[in-house]
């Protein structure tokens, strides 16, 4: 649901599944991961010329679940001794996605909100009535291919030094664009 709550601005779902499914197509940690990883990206780059700023075509409810459910079945399918690395990186891929959210539903539950209803008090939604659709989802776009970078970076090496560059350009990115 998470994903469904970050596909407000022209292009941002569609990009955001081109970067998470590329990194899991380069990891390699399973044959049928990496296809199925093609499979999205390639959908999803075919689709975002139509969904770029002036969308004509939305992915709406079902294209965004169809979105994150994909995107978090891929680490399922890394071998059972590889898995929480796997979720570990397509979270870190996400990374931007997932704070955002979080940081808005700890926020309108903690003042008292509802939180099944619609609101824009998104900070991609906020910098979008700001700076407009394109250069946001740029924006958010570079991030995430930073971060995926880094995740790729872990993942190859193993090392925990990359694992902590990740964590902490998660955080210089998401301060950044608060």
């Amino acid at each position: 649901n998470f994903y469904n709550f970050l596909d407000g601005i022209d292009g941002l779902a569609a990009l955001q599944a081109v970067v998470t499914g590329a990194g899991v197509l380069l990891a390699g940690w399973d044959p049928f991961a990496a296809l199925l990883a093609a499979a999205l990206v390639g959908a999803a780059a075919g689709f975002l010329p139509c969904n770029w700023s002036r969308a004509s075509v939305f992915l709406g409810d079902i294209g965004s679940y169809f979105l994150g459910y994909t995107l978090a079945v891929l680490p399922l399918l890394a071998p059972p001794q590889l898995r929480s690395q796997a979720a570990v990186f397509v979270a870190v891929s996400l990374w931007l996605f997932l704070a955002d959210a979080t940081w808005t539903l700890v926020g309108r539950a903690l003042r008292g909100e509802r939180l099944y209803e619609a609101h824009r008090e998104h900070l991609y939604q906020k910098l979008a009535q700001r700076w407009g659709h394109a250069k946001v989802t740029a924006a958010i776009g570079i991030g995430s291919v930073a971060l995926t970078a880094a995740a790729h970076l872990w993942w190859r090496s193993q090392s925990p030094r990359w694992a902590w560059v990740a964590f902490g350009l998660g955080l210089i990115l998401f301060g950044v664009e608060w």
